[in-house]
């Protein structure tokens, strides 16, 4: 076995070696096990390994299983260490190539493309998708008297029963509000308001374009359900 990685530690071995060629390149899946440190302070390390040869720079790659990382060792591969230069000079070592489709990872991949701050205020806000955001809308009274907050607990109770994940929010203003909603991912809020009375008619603020629409009641679940099965 080449490379840094099975330079490590003591009492190496590979077990469970399947071997079969792709498109000319030999592969091999095996578990490599090799053990670290000494006494009550020794680890056994496990790793399942995935190796390709190729006739090129790119590096074998590495099915960790039970570490974030590898740290910051030098794969080597035909001579050449694997290092990324960064537009400021700075150099990096990239770590090792985790494949696996664990919830965390996944979860961690959607903010990380997703949560960002807005231009104009510096609010964060989480642009999921919005058929994967954890709430689908929120549901405010512009105030907390004269029978807003009533209407608006019996909208969002409304909701609930048609199969919306909906919250109701009646602390603080409501650009705090609409902040809040942002910043967990939220498509849509809708506020209850004093014409809500005089017409049954609702705003509908969407959360990525901070745009806000009237809308009747009466086509407030078939308007969410169109903007959430959008493909935005």
């Amino acid at each position: 076995l080449d490379g840094s990685l099975f330079n490590i530690g003591r009492n190496r071995s590979a077990y469970d070696v399947v071997s079969w060629v792709y498109e000319n390149y030999p592969v091999a899946l095996f578990n490599y096990k090799y053990v670290t440190g000494s006494g009550k302070s020794s680890h056994v390390n496990i790793y399942t390994i995935l190796k390709m040869q190729f006739n090129t720079t790119m590096p074998d790659i590495f099915l960790e299983s039970n570490k974030h990382n590898f740290g910051e060792y030098l794969l080597e591969f035909s001579g050449k260490k694997l290092e990324v230069q960064h537009p400021d000079g700075s150099h990096q070592v990239p770590h090792i190539l985790e494949i696996a489709f664990g919830v965390g990872r996944s979860l961690y991949c959607a903010l990380e493309q997703n949560f960002r701050q807005r231009g104009d205020t510096g609010y964060n806000i989480l642009s999921l998708p919005r058929k994967i955001s954890p709430i689908h809308v929120a549901v405010f009274p512009l105030v907390n008297k004269d029978g807003l907050e009533d209407i608006a607990y019996a909208l969002n109770g409304k909701l609930s029963d048609q199969g919306f994940i909906s919250v109701f929010d009646k602390k603080g203003s409501i650009g705090k509000r609409y902040a809040r909603m942002d910043e967990i991912g939220t498509p849509f809020c809708i506020t209850i308001d004093y014409q809500t009375k005089e017409d049954d008619s609702v705003t509908i603020r969407e959360r990525d374009t901070k745009s806000q629409t009237r809308i009747k009641i009466a086509d407030l679940t078939a308007s969410l359900y169109a903007g959430l099965n959008d493909t935005q």
